[in-house]
């Protein structure tokens, strides 16, 4: 498994009311996830981390609509289990119901949205030569498929078996029957079950193609994509009703539609959710002496300052001058850089004036 310094049988957790907090650990592990809240109000969370031999189990809790937008480590499989969600469940555009498990292949990125509140797992496969698993996964899909009970193919309580396994292998708060050196063997025997159990849901993805993907639906969601990633690469403006239709290639009804069936939000609101974020992001890196909200805000294209205020303390529950004083004094006047914020960073993104049609911000 291609992550930096895996310390098997080790395990990390945070549980926390800054959405930050958790992507930084996760961060930390050597996991390319980028966490944004999709909704207003407080948030609440717990992501506990399991690193097993030739296994990663990542388990997320929230209570708010979240993205979730990432990659795998070369050389692994992903699958996402939900074990409580809502229908509002997307991974790459597909819901997945309760009764239901999405496989990602490493080769491409993943973009989830939870919709609500969630309890997830996301266990990571290492694909080794030798493993009782080795054939399925050679087999497997170049695209992420939703596996659901299929009488000709898995069984529900395939399904069921595999969530329940994956759930035993990390409880949400830590809890275990068993200590030490008994638990971890414990641990060790659940995840040689979990790829077990895994082995059919790979092999039933080969033969009934997973839930397929019509063609028309194929269209909508490359439209959804396209605005999503011209709205990513202008994080620093607002954008132009007109721009969106172009880039999507269709009318701004039908992306209207496409777009909150593949991601469950509008894109007026994915936009500025996503704005919101990075300026909490450089409000958190800044110091107070060199900068200011002000500047701050207009340098990600927030132009009415009064609106943006308002906005800015409905996300995310405080006052962005709150944000810049708290996480100056946090850090002492030496603050990290924002390891998010970094990666988002390009020289391409500059601030622009707003314009007449331009998505209100």
């Amino acid at each position: 498994m291609n992550i930096p310094n895996p310390r098997f049988d080790a395990e990390v957790g945070l549980g926390t009311e800054n959405l930050e907090d958790l992507e930084a650990l996760l961060c930390r592990e050597g996991l390319d996830l980028r966490l944004t809240k999709l909704e207003a109000g407080p948030f609440s969370g717990l992501c506990r981390l399991l690193d097993l031999p030739g296994l990663r189990v990542l388990r997320l809790v929230a209570d708010r609509n979240l993205q979730i937008q990432g990659s795998l480590p070369t050389g692994t499989l992903g699958v996402v289990i939900p074990i409580e969600a809502g229908p509002e469940l997307r991974c790459d555009g597909a819901a997945i119901g309760g009764d239901q498990v999405m496989l990602l292949p490493s080769a491409q990125g993943f973009d989830i949205t939870t919709g609500g509140t969630v309890d997830l797992m996301m266990a990571l496969v290492e694909r080794r030569p030798n493993a009782p698993m080795a054939a399925a996964l050679d087999g497997s899909q170049a695209a992420s498929v939703v596996v659901g009970p299929d009488p000709a193919h898995v069984r529900q309580d395939a399904l069921v078996g595999l969530r329940d396994v994956a759930a035993a292998v990390l409880p949400p708060d830590g809890s275990s029957k068993h200590a030490g050196a008994k638990c971890l063997a414990v641990r060790r025997s659940r995840a040689e079950e979990f790829n077990q159990r895994l082995v059919p849901v790979l092999e039933s993805s080969r033969e009934a193609g997973g839930t397929a993907t019509a063609s028309a639906r194929e269209r909508q969601a490359r439209c959804a994509r396209r605005a999503r990633d011209f709205m990513e690469a202008n994080l620093r403006r607002r954008v132009k009703f007109e721009e969106l239709q172009r880039v999507s290639g269709t009318s701004l009804r039908t992306l209207h539609y496409a777009f909150r069936d593949y991601f469950g939000i509008a894109p007026i609101t994915y936009h500025k959710c996503r704005r919101l974020r990075c300026v909490r992001e450089a409000l958190r890196c800044a110091a107070p002496a060199e900068t200011s909200v002000t500047e701050i805000s207009m340098d990600w294209g927030f132009w009415h300052i009064g609106r943006f205020a308002v906005d800015y303390k409905a996300m995310f529950g405080e006052s962005p001058n709150t944000t810049l004083r708290r996480e100056h004094s946090a850090f002492g006047g030496d603050r990290p850089r924002s390891p998010t914020l970094s990666r988002r960073s390009s020289g391409a993104w500059e601030p622009a004036e707003s314009a007449a049609g331009a998505i209100p911000a």
